[in-house]
């Protein structure tokens, strides 16, 4: 508006917005004064004013949607200021409305303190200015509308994100919960089984002894579906205590405590020196235990069964370790499967397991990423 004024020289410049209910208008309180306090009264009245279709200079702008030039404000009949044009010496006149889309927006007035004849010149550079006005206010509309949009949509999100959060913490409550009290009935029925093998298994006979003994088998996986589904709800409430870890020592110990099963299965374990991380020690262990117990449940039939471990450096100080055996395997079309939580993609019965195991190996390096 400053910038209008100085080069069409009108002494007032000022802009009003249109209502948000779009049928009156407001002071925008941007001005240009070229004598602050001579306008004073002038100013404070025209931003307590507002302004309907047809009312004043403004307004008949707003009805008509065209420019107004008002040679003597003085002689016009349509001026709700009048009482103060001459405390302001206020004489020549000039609305133009700012346009997107056809509809208004906006509206420009100015005054001058001489009657002041028509310009077409002067007409012409506010209707330029107009128009590039209106595409600055349509380009501020259609921020304004996205940055509505983003807010909305990360409102939406954000609750969505904690309806989900709490979903999933009472999920996991529950899990915690069934699971515990699954334990005790589970442990009286592997007790009992033993019981009657060992106390009527000349009654039992043949038949009866199979019954007991795919009871037990079925037991003991349930119990370690249990464990397991204790050890997944445990990740949720425990906090990671990140610390200097030696994988080395990490995986010592882990192939310390697997040592008769890794002596039964005769695997050889091979590994190449590991660095030393930030990570949480227990769980980096589970991740190897389940991991090499995993490749010693399925080393098969295999003359000379083995594992590799190898690392190797990635960007960013990060590492990647691999593990690699020669166990039956898997089809490779199922490689996605193997991180989902309950999956098996061998249904042998003899090989114990709840399909928990890789899962919570992902939770727990997701934990570390």
């Amino acid at each position: 508006i400053q910038h209008i004024c100085k080069i069409t020289g009108w002494e007032v410049g000022h802009a009003y917005l249109v209502s948000e209910s779009k049928d009156t208008l407001i002071s925008s309180k941007k001005w240009h004064l070229s004598q602050k306090n001579l306008f004073d009264e002038f100013v404070a009245v025209t931003e307590k004013k507002v302004f309907r279709a047809g009312e004043g200079l403004p307004g008949r702008v707003f009805e008509s949607g065209e420019s107004l030039w008002i040679e003597n404000i003085a002689k016009d009949p349509n001026f709700p200021r009048m009482k103060l044009i001459e405390t302001a010496n206020i004489r020549g006149g000039y609305a133009i409305p700012i346009k997107v889309n056809d509809e208004i927006v906006a509206i420009l007035e100015f005054y001058c303190q001489n009657a002041r004849k028509p310009n077409n010149r002067v007409i012409e550079l506010l209707e330029n200015i107009a128009i590039q006005s209106g595409r600055v206010f349509e380009r501020y509309q259609y921020e304004h509308h996205l940055e509505k949009y983003q807010n909305h949509l990360e409102e939406l999100v954000e609750e969505r994100s904690k309806n989900l959060k709490k979903a999933n913490e009472e999920l996991e409550r529950f899990i915690y919960t069934a699971s515990h009290d699954l334990q005790e009935p589970l442990r009286k029925s592997i007790i009992y089984g033993d019981r009657l093998r060992v106390e009527f298994s000349d009654k039992l006979g043949e038949v009866g002894e199979n019954f007991v003994s795919r009871i037990q088998r079925a037991s003991f996986r349930m119990k370690d579906l249990i464990e397991d589904l204790l050890g997944y709800s445990r990740l949720s409430y425990i906090p990671n205590k990140f610390e200097s870890v030696n994988l080395d020592e990490a995986l010592k110990e882990v192939i310390d405590d697997l040592e008769i099963q890794i002596q039964s299965s005769g695997v050889a374990i091979k590994f190449c020196k590991l660095p030393i991380i930030e990570a949480d020690k227990t769980l980096i262990r589970q991740v190897f235990q389940n991991i090499i117990a995993n490749a010693l449940k399925y080393s098969g039939t295999n003359d000379a069964p083995e594992i590799k471990i190898h690392c190797i450096a990635t960007e960013r100080s990060s590492y990647e370790i691999s593990f690699e055996d020669n166990g039956i395997g898997f089809d490779e079309k199922y490689k996605d499967q193997i991180f989902q939580p309950l999956k098996r993609l061998h249904s042998d019965s003899n090989i114990s397991g709840s399909g928990m195991g890789l899962f919570i190996c992902q939770k727990i390096i997701d934990r570390h990423s």
